[in-house]
């Protein structure tokens, strides 16, 4: 499955499934650690350059689950309540800016065995920031002019709208006087019907 990811990505860290090659049920590997595993990267270039780097010598062990991110570092999830997934820090260098989508292909290096590759589309926004607003985000009002105040305008149209009348709820009580730009006289009641002047 592809994800996208903000081209400059640094610190990452991703959910790897490595599949036992002995299962039949497509349970998982438990128990691998950095030695145990072979890693490489690999990035279709934006001038269609395919290049791939073995990482394996560059694996190391985590010491837990909440260790801070250290370039290809790997650690076990947890062998009985998520067999097979391991976390897997990845190095800023493979999300730099310059390639179309990048590759991490991760298998035991004693049976080959491999879970499908984890591929990353590298694009030049942020995914996870998508429609959310951040602390200083800040927008400009089409049309409106320099220095004028979102907050003045609600109060404006507060102040109109609450000089309105309402006899029955959800009703405007109005006197009206030009209907589609035609004077008009009478309120609408018996005897005293709208018309044209």
């Amino acid at each position: 499955m592809k994800r996208e990811i903000l081209a400059g990505k640094t610190d990452y860290s991703a959910f790897v499934f490595i599949p036992d090659p002995s299962a039949t049920d497509g349970g998982g590997k438990t128990g691998l650690v950095a030695a145990n595993l072979t890693v490489s990267g690999a990035r279709m270039e934006t001038d269609n350059d395919a290049t791939v780097i073995d990482y394996t010598s560059s694996l190391n062990d985590l010491a837990a689950l909440t260790t801070a991110h250290t370039d290809w570092g790997l650690k076990e999830i947890s062998s009985t309540l998520a067999p097979g997934l391991y976390r897997l820090d990845i190095a800023d260098a493979l999300f730099a800016s310059g390639a179309w989508t990048a590759v991490v292909y991760v298998m035991i290096t004693s049976s080959a065995a491999a879970p499908a590759p984890m591929e990353f589309v590298i694009v030049a926004h942020d995914p996870d920031a998508m429609g959310t607003a951040q602390t200083g985000d800040s927008y400009a009002r089409l049309g409106a002019p320099a220095g004028a105040s979102a907050s003045a305008d609600i109060a404006a149209i507060a102040a109109k709208t609450g000089s309105l009348t309402f006899t029955v709820a959800g009703q405007v009580d109005a006197n009206i006087q030009y209907v589609n730009d035609v004077q008009v006289t009478g309120n609408g009641e018996t005897g005293t019907e709208w018309g044209p002047v």
